[in-house]
């Protein structure tokens, strides 16, 4: 059994039946949705099934529990309201929703900011909107990186230098990363909790010679997985950790972090090495207390 969401995607008022969308789960191009028979709908909104008895199912959708008939799942259950899902299935449909607010390289449905208002909040809610807005910038910055000629690099190289302090940036990180790090931009960040001082500086250093910098970072954990999870395929979060882990070590050189509680501290403490692909044995995001 599971849960899901979707739109009516067919019904046919004759024979009592249709298929229903699916958000969450991965169907075939070729496959139809989840199969519905209209006395699921009738027993709990009869109104709605008489609209779609009269041919009315144009952008009716809800939240609905599946159970297996003939190897293949079919609607058991459904909820018009995001409040009505039962409490044991609202974990499981908040991690299956913020996941996909992260994936920026999809465009995120146009239901998704109401049903994550709805389940979690207007706060947590605008906070995972700022979080892909700040992934998204992040990828901009990478591509262009890639675009710019080495002359140009070096430029830019010499241009983030003159705006920071040479042991502001470097201290405690391995020479070869000097020329290296591409820092993102505090002006691109749009979540508050980024403009306010202190927390963590992390850097990633990728095998591909790419490395880059995020400071002023309030949860590390939680920000090294958001990242490095955007760069994995869809079925990431379903594989075994040992698994996970192989795939990270092969994009992923090492990982440095520094701490600190304000800007005149933080020119004192040198970075450290968290992570690294060749003798850690667990995923980067893990190395950190929170």
């Amino acid at each position: 059994m599971g849960v899901d969401f979707g739109y009516i995607e067919e019904y046919n008022p004759q024979r009592g039946f249709g298929f229903v969308g699916s958000t969450f789960q991965n169907k075939e191009i070729f496959e139809k949705g989840t199969f519905f028979h209209i006395t699921k709908i009738k027993r709990k909104y009869p109104d709605l099934a008489q609209n779609l008895d009269n041919g009315i199912c144009e952008n009716i959708c809800f939240w609905y529990e599946t159970d297996k008939k003939d190897n293949k799942d079919q609607l058991c259950n459904i909820w018009l309201n995001t409040n009505d899902v039962p409490t044991e299935y609202k974990e499981n449909i908040t991690t299956k929703i913020e996941e996909l607010w992260l994936k920026i390289n999809k465009n995120s449905p146009h239901w998704l900011e109401k049903i994550t208002i709805d389940l979690l909040g207007l706060d947590r809610t605008e906070e995972l909107k700022q979080t892909r807005e700040n992934l998204k910038l992040q990828k901009e910055e990478a591509e262009q990186k890639n675009n710019l000629s080495p002359r140009e690099l070096r430029a830019e190289f010499i241009r983030k230098i003159n705006q920071r302090s040479l042991k502001d940036i470097y201290l405690g990180l391995p020479i070869h990363l000097v020329d290296k790090v591409l820092w993102v931009s505090l002006e691109k960040r749009k979540n508050p909790l980024s403009h306010i001082p202190g927390g963590s500086d992390v850097v990633v250093e990728y095998h591909n010679g790419c490395a880059f910098g995020y400071n002023r970072i309030k949860l590390p954990s939680s920000y090294i997985y958001t990242i490095l999870y955007n760069q994995m395929e869809d079925d990431f979060d379903y594989l075994a950790e040992q698994s996970q882990i192989a795939i990270v070590k092969d994009r992923v050189s090492k990982i440095f972090a520094r701490e600190y509680d304000n800007q005149d501290e933080r020119y004192h403490i040198p970075f450290e090495e968290v992570w690294n692909s060749e003798t850690s044995n667990n995923l980067p995001w893990q190395c950190f207390k929170h």
